[in-house]
């Protein structure tokens, strides 16, 4: 008897570590590109990415703006950014601007100061009123953080021509935290090349906000090339609610970004590289 049960449970352990060792793989498999990514997002709080030269800022110039298949579009440019913008939505379909590690250092102090840009019509323009008493915070593109550099860089990412109607907690927290991110990479010696915007999915039917109408976008994406020894490139899709994940569970292919949003991003850049780095969905941060 004594030697029946200890086979029986000899057999019930071996079943069950094959059983264990199938699911830990299994999960192994699944969980890949979201360890890759946090990992990658780890080194560069660790110090350990090498992945970046100091003259990568060439690298970067040679990319131009996006394009957009958007009749809706009023190119203009700031001190240190540039603003697609929207004047039916009334928020920017994309914003462009490069940030060094020298910007990334900046001193400059916030600025806090939301005003209607001065370069567009008032029947084309948001302002400060149609945010209030709105569920939604005034988000920045180009984030002020970028703009420390300089002081009228600052001011102008205050222009309301910047900003979209954004859930609180993405402005304030997973939107904030990417942006973060990017100013450590930058620091570190990193130039990088960063597109952002609204992705309206229902145009004229959109939800809107306030007296002047302003669009309430359904998400927001972020694309962000960097160069060096390996050109490297990330895209994100946010949705415009009050989430609270990892960075990972965002980050998509700048392709994916590209097909949501109908924009061209890198297409400056040699065809085998754009492809090359248009596809990545993970990076070596």
């Amino acid at each position: 008897m004594r030697l029946s049960t200890l086979a029986v449970l000899c057999v019930v352990f071996v079943a069950a570590t094959a059983i264990q060792r199938i699911t830990d793989r299994s999960e192994k498999q699944t969980l890949n590109k979201n360890e890759l990514f946090a990992n990658n997002i780890q080194n560069i709080h660790d110090g350990r990415n090498d992945l970046f030269c100091n003259n990568d800022t060439k690298f970067i110039e040679g990319v131009k703006l996006p394009v957009i298949r958007e009749e809706d579009e009023l190119v203009l440019k700031r001190t240190g950014f540039t603003v697609s913008y929207n004047k039916v939505w009334k928020v920017p379909n994309w914003v462009a601007w490069t940030l060094t590690p020298e910007r990334a250092k900046g001193k400059v102090k916030r600025a806090d100061d939301f005003l209607p840009d001065p370069d567009l019509d008032e029947s084309h323009r948001a302002t400060d009123a149609d945010y209030y008493r709105a569920r939604y915070d005034r988000g920045h593109m180009a984030p002020a953080g970028d703009m420390k550099w300089d002081e009228q860089a600052m001011q102008e990412s205050f222009y309301l021509s910047n900003i979209c109607p954004q859930a609180p907690n993405l402005n304030r927290g997973d939107w904030r935290i990417l942006e973060e991110n990017c100013r450590e990479w930058a620091a570190k010696g990193h130039t990088l090349y960063i597109v952002c915007g609204p992705i309206v999915e229902n145009g004229k039917q959109s939800k809107r906000i306030g007296k002047n109408k302003v669009t309430v976008p359904d998400h927001f994406f972020k694309v962000i090339l960097w160069g060096g020894s390996e050109p490297q490139a990330i895209g994100f899709i946010f949705p415009n609610d009050d989430c609270d994940k990892e960075l990972f569970d965002y980050a998509v292919s700048v392709d994916k970004v590209e097909t949501v949003t109908g924009m061209d991003f890198f297409h400056t850049l040699p065809d085998e590289l754009e492809e090359q780095v248009e596809k990545m969905e993970t990076c070596k941060f």
